[in-house]
């Protein structure tokens, strides 16, 4: 027998961004000044990803309250969305329906708290992220995956992404630091 070495191209993904999406274009377009985006950037560094409750009741009074808030509390200005518990058993960390063309679709996030500068491929908090989108992209009940951070997100792992994306053959959308603020924005101005 022979050695042989067969290749398979890479498929070709339709490139979905926060502008195809007509609910995330919507927040991409709030307008923040400079001195506005620190503001926020700086609040939303402190909010973590989850809280230290796995309970389903805390997460259903908090929702409803002005006393705490998680990232995850911050896109609950999208009608459909309620938050969960983290517990390891959830369905991603947001998940709601978006549009996309003429049709509804699921959109599930990976979510991290902000970092101490850019989210790099060698960081911990990005390989965590990256593994979370991956286990996402291979559920086919999902249309669209969101790795969710406010923080920039530093090329070469924005790259990795996009080249998961095209692994997968799924949509592979990164809200980072510019999305967030903006988000943050319009959460707390309901």
């Amino acid at each position: 027998t022979e050695n042989r070495v067969e290749l398979y191209p890479l498929r070709t993904v339709q490139r979905v961004n926060v502008s195809d999406i007509p609910e995330l274009k919507a927040i991409y377009e709030i307008e923040i000044t400079d001195e506005e985006y620190k503001e926020l950037f700086n609040e939303l560094s402190t909010i973590k990803e989850k809280c230290k409750s796995t309970k389903i009741d805390a997460c259903n009074t908090c929702s409803v309250s002005d006393s705490k808030k998680c990232l995850m509390k911050v896109f609950t200005t999208f009608p459909d969305y309620r938050p969960s518990p983290h517990n390891g058993h959830e369905f991603g960390d947001i998940g709601f329906m978006v549009t996309l063309g003429d049709k509804k679709v699921k959109l599930v996030g990976a979510m991290k708290s902000a970092v101490d500068g850019n989210l790099t491929r060698s960081s911990k908090p990005s390989r965590e992220m990256f593994h979370q989108v991956f286990v996402l992209a291979l559920d086919q009940r999902i249309d669209i995956v969101a790795a969710v951070c406010p923080s920039r997100f530093q090329d070469q792992f924005k790259e990795d992404i996009e080249y998961l994306s095209r692994l997968v053959n799924k949509p592979i959308l990164v809200l980072d630091d510019l999305y967030m603020c903006r988000q943050f924005k319009a959460f707390k101005s309901m």
